[in-house]
């Protein structure tokens, strides 16, 4: 719809489209894009604007966003929501296309049937009866037509429909067409059941002829039609120089004067008629008549803001999420229209609809609230939701569902410290970019680490650690997909990466270029063999153009080695993504391990191992475990030893994984260390996968429970529950504050209700008994937590999880 004369003509065509519409990416709600898909069906009586919502907005979007974005999207013109896509599978994660999935693999999918009654019932009533507004747009399809600086032309409408749409006043666009067959009546253009009291021409310099002509009538009318900018100078009747056009075009001008501003079409408007909303707030707007009465959707307005609704009768409120209505009491009420506080806040969308024949209730009661901090610990329980027997979450499948894990843990072996995402080693050290090589500067080095300098050049420079996993490649970057919007299922063999990186393809790929420090780089490492022997050095579309054994220069794709320990130097001239790899064998075998490098469970191939002197020292593994861990299972190269909060457990072996408990389960968070002996090619990477940790009932304060090592990757539900004690009183509500990302409430065993978004507040009153009340919140958060470690660029959309608050009750008389 930005493109006025896409198909030939925007609005020609998709006239006959039973359901206008688009499509708002990113949780967007495009005002232009919308609103001509919506006054298109408008104009034609189409039942339906098409939304498809809300590709790319990420694995974080969480049902707040959801429901703010149809909530913005409905206000300025749809009526029927398709969300994006179901994907038939996400293949451990590594598999998209322009994310989120909003279905059953979404943790708050148990409360999803709430958000889609809402968007049903909101469809239902928007579809009704017919749109209201003042003012039409004339959609500049002749101006890019007649070529005659079309552009400024559609520059100067869709300003100006933005302009007064997020200043309160609400607009159509309307063609040529529909102008031509509108009739005339009490000074309103009338078309398709809807009357304009404001005809804006943008900028048009080139018009259709029988579009002035009658326009002309409806400024004779009483009508307000309004050149905005450039005049018309030109038709499709004789093109320029037409002395008829410039008459018509003359006498509206002098009825109504031409303005050249956006703020001036708006504060023309706003003093030639009663606006027909009038809110400080500038809210998100739409009105409608349903068999007579009028019905306004407002979203963003403040609560309790004085607002004047131009319509009368008895008024009542309407709530989307269970049908029911109330009444509510006005300010005033005159013949122009109504004054009224909103009863609602800016997260809520306040249907406020009149009844045209009832008498309104005027005056305000006044109500008196308390509030009491509802402080302490909770009991905390999970409830895993991602369902992995079809391998959507982990490859390869699992029984059940995922529970807690730890993912990142905190590593350290003598002075080494950092944490690590499980599985990832360092493998190489590296130095560059560089503006020279120099062998010999760095071949007369000895025991190279993180914290060795060199200089080159006259400049010194330092090496810094190189990660990455057999299994996954590079931490973060899966490498080439393939395809647009997202992973494809590819994890790439190419797991060295040289140079700047530049994301491509709507973040689905990556390439690293040149930097401008310099285009040469150096990998430092070792690798141990049990004998003498020769190995085949295997590499991807860039080689190194030095490769140094034992700091002897080596020639040839063939390598020999001696048994024990054989230093490595690679040198490498340009930039781009590639591999190395050792191999006792020829040929490269075919990875069927899923979402595996070639390299993966290879026993053929030698590991990297820069860290050969530190073979046999203790590596520590150290992360906070849940509320009321009763064990970890892990996986480890080599044996393990496990303690909690400071106290040695017993290690049980099953032959593929270690198991841990403590003596003595501890219900709130724990401190756990995993000791074990590095091994060559074997220090960080000895725990090899992600750590699963079993949960009981336990107790948490509220907060972010992804600020818990043990929980930071864990996407799922949990119940926050506790005994408060709760006075009686006209109104109990209690608010659970902030809340990620969907909530249902139940007090003394019965349900109060689900919320999907802010403001989490309940109303208790009939559940509640004077005394000890037993609470219990069960929250449900997003994708975004497991997808921390899936090389995604679609989990940028940073959520919180659980229950944050502040919680408290509110009692009101």
């Amino acid at each position: 719809g930005r493109d006025v004369t896409e198909f030939g003509d925007y609005f020609r065509t998709q006239k006959w489209t039973q359901g206008p519409g688009n499509d708002q990416p990113n949780l967007a709600s495009d005002i232009i894009k919308t609103k001509v898909s919506a006054s298109i069906a408008h104009m034609y009586k189409r039942p339906r604007t098409w939304l498809e919502g809300f590709y790319g907005s990420g694995w974080g979007t969480s049902s707040a966003q959801l429901t703010d974005a149809v909530y913005r999207n409905f206000c300025v013109g749809h009526n029927l929501l398709t969300l994006h896509g179901l994907y038939y599978t996400t293949y451990g994660g590594y598999w998209e296309w322009a994310p989120p999935c909003n279905h059953f693999r979404m943790p708050y999918w148990k409360h999803m049937d709430r958000f889609l009654g809402c968007s049903k019932q909101l469809s239902y009533l928007m579809t009704r009866g017919v749109h209201v507004c003042d003012v039409a747009i004339v959609y500049p399809t002749a101006a890019l037509e007649g070529g005659i600086n079309g552009d400024a032309a559609v520059k100067c409408a869709f300003e100006t429909a933005e302009h007064l749409y997020r200043n309160t006043v609400d607009f159509d666009f309307i063609d040529f067409e529909s102008i031509d067959r509108a009739t005339i009546e009490n000074g309103k253009l009338c078309v398709s059941d809807e009357s304009f009291r404001v005809v804006i021409v943008p900028s048009m310099e080139t018009v259709r002829f029988e579009m002035i002509s009658k326009l002309n009538e409806f400024a004779k009318a009483g009508g307000i039609v309004l050149f905005v900018g450039a005049l018309p100078i030109a038709s499709d009747r004789v093109g320029r120089n037409d002395l008829e056009l410039e008459r018509l075009v003359g006498e509206i001008a002098g009825i109504t004067k031409p303005v050249s501003t956006k703020d001036e079409v708006l504060e023309l408007i706003r003093k030639s008629f009663t606006n027909d909303i009038i809110a400080e707030s500038k809210p998100f707007i739409q009105h409608r008549n349903i068999d007579g009465n009028d019905v306004y959707f407002i979203y963003g307005a403040k609560q309790c803001e004085k607002v004047f609704l131009r319509a009368a009768g008895a008024v009542r409120l309407f709530d989307p999420w269970t049908g029911n209505e109330t009444e509510l009491a006005v300010i005033s009420q005159d013949k122009n229209g109504t004054e009224l506080y909103m009863p609602l806040g800016e997260k809520d969308m306040q249907i406020i609809a009149f009844e045209r024949n009832g008498q309104p209730r005027i005056g305000v009661a006044e109500t008196k609230s308390t509030e009491k901090s509802v402080d302490g610990e909770w009991d905390f329980r999970l409830i895993p939701t991602m369902d992995n027997r079809y391998g959507d979450f982990i490859q390869p499948p699992t029984d059940g569902c995922i529970g807690a894990q730890a993912r990142f843990v905190n590593y350290s072996q003598g002075d080494r410290k950092k944490e690590i995402q499980c599985g990832y080693e360092t493998y190489f050290y590296k130095l560059g970019a560089l503006p020279e090589a120099d062998d010999a500067a760095l071949l007369a080095l000895d025991n190279i680490n993180e914290n060795t300098s060199v200089e080159i050049g006259g400049k010194s420079y330092q090496f810094t650690a190189y990660d990455y996993s057999l299994r996954y490649g590079i931490l973060g970057d899966a490498g080439p997909q393939h395809s647009y919007h997202g992973l494809k299922g590819k994890v790439s063999d190419e797991f060295i990466a040289l140079g700047k990186k530049v994301v491509t393809h709507a973040n689905s790929n990556s390439r690293y270029d040149p930097e401008p420090e310099g285009n040469y780089y150096y990998l430092w490492s070792a690798v141990y063999s049990d004998s003498d022997c020769e190995v085949y050095a295997k590499t991807g579309s860039i080689a190194p153009v030095k490769i140094y054994v034992d700091k002897q220069l080596v020639d040839g794709d063939k390598i020999k080695l001696h048994a024990g320990i054989n230093e490595l130097l690679l040198r490498y001239d340009q930039a781009g993504r590639t591999y190395f790899i050792l191999d006792r064998a020829e040929t490269t075998p075919k990875q069927t391990y899923p979402l595996a490098t070639s390299w993966y469970n290879n026993d053929t191939i030698l590991q990297f191992c820069p860290n050969y002197k530190h073979i046999g020292d203790s590596c520590t593994f150290e992360f906070t475990a849940p509320p009321a861990t009763e064990a970890i299972h892990l996986y480890s190269k080599v044996p393990a030893r496990v303690y909690f909060d400071g106290i040695e457990s017993n290690v049980t072996y099953n032959s593929v994984r270690y198991t841990a408990k403590p003596t003595s389960v501890n219900t709130h968070t724990c401190k756990v260390r995993i000791e074990t002996k590095a091994a060559p090619g074997c220090f960080e990477s000895t725990i090899y996968d992600y750590i699963d940790i079993d949960c009981g009932d336990g107790k948490i304060s509220i907060g972010d429970w992804g600020e818990i090592d043990g929980l930071r990757c864990y996407s799922g539900g949990a119940v926050y529950s506790k005994t408060i004690s709760i006075a009686k009183a006209d109104k109990v509500e209690i608010d659970l504050g902030e809340v990620g990302c969907s909530c249902e409430l139940r007090v003394n065993g019965s349900s109060a209700g689900v919320k999907m978004t802010a403001p989490y507040r309940f109303d208790i009153t009939k559940l509640v008994h004077d005394g000890e009340n037993q609470i219990e919140a069960e929250v449900y958060n997003t994708l975004y937590n497991h997808y921390l470690t899936i090389p995604t660029g679609y989990n940028n959309n940073r959520q919180k999880s659980g229950l944050y608050g502040d919680v408290k009750l509110i009692y009101t008389k």
